[in-house]
């Protein structure tokens, strides 16, 4: 299905149309504080939210980093280049998962979107990291289940056809194409945290905002969740291991490897139990 969506890509002018219909968005005017990836397909639609004077939250590629951008802080000569890929780094100031941060807006990257449930089909560069970086800023308070979700897609992309979601997929309250707008009646919850029992640990090894999340609920909550694997032993598990019969046999994918999270009873040890997942 994904193949067949990649003809509905939006070009570089439909992008443009449809950051100003974000823009527009009563949503975006009550915004003081406004989440969108780091795609350079949005370059103008976290322009328009710096020129608005609003903070911009950008998480970097794979959650590496949770930049915050403040018009404040920025001569606003500097906007263009601030939300760049390299200007991020340079203007943006590095977030932990203790930060006091409140988003009113999350702009999710989708290929497709169904107006019917919101349902999306994210982008295949990013993996999944939409839906990571949601459950991330979910888990640290900075975006609640009332927080709007808007994404934009081209109009060829609004597809009436069933999109598969999972239960950490994040659905679109709001779709903005270059020529409507389209509010989505709410239909399916969103997810409320991190799904670390489905966290591949590559990830957690190179996130430090995960890492510093995941401190602060084992702190906080009494929680043992995933332990952070050092590269050296991920590498050792991708290779190949014997079998009782001598043969060889590959080793489990990383991303399938689910541990459980383990919540501490007292002196009576520890139970099992299921990860944020509602």
């Amino acid at each position: 299905m994904r193949k067949q969506l990649r003809k509905h890509a939006m070009k570089e002018a439909d992008v443009e149309l449809a950051a100003q219909q974000l823009e527009r968005l009563p949503e975006f005017e009550l915004a003081s504080c406004v989440r969108i990836d780091s795609a350079a397909e949005r370059v103008s639609a976290r322009l328009a939210v710096l020129q608005a004077g609003k903070t911009l939250v950008v998480s970097e590629p794979e959650l590496r980093t949770l930049r915050i951008l403040r018009p404040s802080a920025i001569d606003p000569s500097m906007y263009a280049e601030a939300v760049t890929e390299a200007g991020l780094a340079q203007f943006g100031e590095t977030a932990e998962a203790n930060a006091t941060l409140e988003v009113h807006l999350f702009v999710i990257a989708s290929e497709a979107a169904n107006p019917a449930n919101g349902a999306r089909l994210g982008p295949a560069e990013t993996s999944g990291f939409e839906q990571l970086d949601y459950g991330m800023l979910r888990q640290m308070g900075a975006v609640s289940g009332e927080t709007p979700v808007v994404t934009l897609v081209a109009d060829r992309a609004v597809l009436e056809e069933n999109i598969p979601a999972d239960v950490h997929d994040v659905s679109a309250d709001i779709i903005c194409t270059p020529t409507r707008v389209i509010r989505v009646e709410r239909l399916a919850s969103k997810p409320t945290g991190v799904f670390w029992h489905r966290l591949p640990p590559h990830i957690l090894q190179s996130s430090k905002v995960l890492q510093s999340l995941k401190s602060k609920l084992e702190r906080e909550l009494q929680l043992r969740l995933p332990p952070v694997v050092p590269l050296r032993a991920m590498v050792r598990s991708r290779k190949s291991v014997r079998n009782d019969s001598g043969g060889r046999k590959a080793a489990k994918p990383l991303e399938e490897v689910e541990p459980r999270i383990a919540v501490r009873s007292g002196k009576s040890g520890r139970k099992e139990a299921e990860p944020v997942e509602e």
